[in-house]
């Protein structure tokens, strides 16, 4: 696999279109993948400018191209409460993490979760989750490949297939 240097920053309402795009080419992706996890009715321009409006919206840019977008917050999801979990108590999330096709294999999704991770050290958290579907095999591979544990499955509404969890308890 081929690394390049990305950086990572909020995103901005500027970068919407371009974070569109990226999302759109990952549902066609999905969905052809036999992945239904999004589709045009989410994740939503209003979804993600709503992560902008509380700062919890980055982008990953290459030279001024961006080649990914990810939500990192402390959003409690109810779903969790059923799992056992390494910890209790606060977590990191990372959500709707979508890579650009041109940028695919290039290792920009790991940069996003040294990212999640910087953040929990610097809170004092130290605790990541994350979910994806079942059927998202690659996204399942990057989180075990990068240190993530297995916790078990939940169900959101309106899903027919199950979320596979995973979470990191991080060194100081």
């Amino acid at each position: 696999m081929e690394n390049i240097v990305v950086s990572i920053r909020k995103a901005s309402c500027q970068d919407i279109p371009d974070i569109l795009a990226i999302v759109k080419d990952a549902v066609k992706y999905m969905n052809a993948n036999g992945n239904y996890q999004w589709s045009v009715n989410y994740p939503t321009k209003d979804v993600f400018l709503n992560d902008i409006s509380l700062n919890e919206l980055w982008v990953a840019v290459c030279g001024d191209v961006i080649a990914g977008v990810a939500a990192i917050n402390m959003e409690h999801t109810p779903e969790y409460d059923t799992l056992v979990w390494e910890k209790r108590g606060e977590y990191w999330g990372i959500h709707r993490i979508a890579i650009s096709k041109q940028f695919k294999g290039k290792r920009v999704a790991e940069s996003f979760f040294q990212k999640a991770e910087d953040i929990a050290r610097e809170s004092g958290t130290n605790y990541i989750r994350i979910d994806t579907n079942i059927l998202n095999k690659s996204a399942q591979r990057l989180f075990e490949r990068l240190g993530y544990g297995y916790c078990g499955q939940v169900y959101f509404a309106k899903t027919e297939t199950p979320f596979v969890c995973y979470d990191k308890l991080l060194e100081d």
